[in-house]
């Protein structure tokens, strides 16, 4: 080999490898940016809230003492509010991963499809709180009744 193909080579290795630090450094960037994710998504005019963390797992959940609703309208809230904090989030992971490696398409394809089949986006038949009163025809649960 001569001396002009081994400098080439060294700098083609150089080039590579000056490459390959600079992905890592984004990599480690996303993975910062993706464990600070929280989403917080809120029902019942406010007094319900559960907030979901970079994994999609429940990392808090809070429902107002001063609500006046049947037990299983207040899990069928909380279980709404879940979904909706997690199918968020996969749009948010989506999000992030097109900013920092938004040149390696593969990867952002793999990781938004794994989240977005694990978090699908709640039905459309799911209505607000103002609508579900509406449509039994109450103005809320009281217990005493």
């Amino acid at each position: 080999m001569s001396r002009v193909e081994e400098d080439a080579l060294e700098r083609r290795i150089e080039e590579w490898s000056a490459r390959a630090a600079e992905k890592v450094e984004r990599y480690q960037a996303l993975q910062r940016r993706l464990s600070g994710l929280a989403i917080t998504e809120r029902g019942l005019n406010g007094g319900v809230e559960v907030t979901v963390g970079q994994s999609g797992l429940v990392t808090a959940m809070h429902a107002s003492d001063a609500l006046q609703v049947r037990p299983s309208q207040l899990v069928e809230e909380l279980m709404s509010c879940m979904r909706r904090a997690q199918a968020r989030l996969a749009d948010q992971v989506e999000a992030v991963m097109r900013e920092e490696v938004g040149d390696d398409p593969e990867s952002v394809a793999a990781v938004s499809e794994s989240f977005h089949r694990a978090f699908p986006r709640p039905e459309d038949s799911e209505v607000d709180d103002d609508e579900q009163d509406e449509e039994d025809g109450e103005e809320g649960y009281d217990p005493m009744r």
